[in-house]
């Protein structure tokens, strides 16, 4: 379905990962209206609607890429709320992450059995300014060899592209651990930019099974004004 706020929708295919279902959804905050929950028949929680217009229209956007998904895995009318986290709560037995920007939303997910956790990130490329000012709580020791390693890649999108993968790794993280953690938890030991994927390895216990050293695996993709990142674990 698409009209003058949702734009485009496309069902993106992962031929590593087939069972994966990933939407992305542009959407238009200039035509957006409140109104526009019931039309695509998504809840709209209080805090939501207590919230900016910004924010209204991301969800909305975000919860219709997850409505689009989930009934590929053969779920319907299932509404998507949130924990004490404010982490979506899927439904029995599929795990699945939300992300957007300020034009696009994305959602995937996959059947529980598959992975222990999947997370997606979507990320505009962050401003240099921004850079200088956190660079320094993102980037860690194999990190800034990655960087040194592609020096072709403009540093503006290769440090958004980290940025993603580290909290796209966080989304997959969470539903086993369901604790917060720092971004120097996890550096990235592997960049393949002509495959677009990354290996991760953890510095740090998180559980019993997200353990000190363990290699972790995913992949990335380029847009026009920014990077996604997607991990599956």
């Amino acid at each position: 379905m698409t009209n003058a706020f949702i734009t485009n929708v496309e069902l993106i295919k992962h031929h590593s990962h087939k069972n994966l279902v990933h939407y992305k959804v542009k959407y238009d905050i200039e035509n957006y209206s409140i109104l526009l929950f019931d039309v695509l028949k998504i809840l709209l929680p209080t805090h939501i609607q207590q919230s900016v217009k910004k924010r209204q229209a991301e969800y909305l956007a975000g919860r219709y890429a997850a409505k689009l998904t989930l009934e590929v895995l053969g779920v319907y009318n299932f509404d998507i709320k949130t924990d004490a986290l404010r982490a979506p709560i899927w439904p029995d037995l599929i795990l699945g992450s939300i992300t957007h920007t300020h034009n696009t939303a994305m959602c995937i997910a996959n059947m529980q059995s598959d992975f222990i956790g999947i997370g997606v990130d979507l990320e505009p490329l962050i401003d240099p300014q921004i850079i200088a000012n956190i660079q320094n709580q993102i980037i860690f020791a194999n990190d800034f060899f990655i960087l040194k390693q592609h020096p072709k890649l403009q540093t503006q999108k290769i440090f958004t592209l980290i940025y993603s993968i580290k909290e796209s790794f966080f989304k997959a993280a969470y539903p086993s651990t369901l604790h917060y953690f720092d971004f120097d938890a996890v550096e990235i030991s592997e960049l393949n930019l002509d495959n677009q994927s990354f290996c991760l390895v953890l510095k740090n216990n998180l559980n019993d099974i997200l353990v000190k050293d363990s290699v972790h695996a995913g992949f990335f993709n380029e847009m026009e004004d920014g990077v996604y990142s997607i991990v599956c674990l």
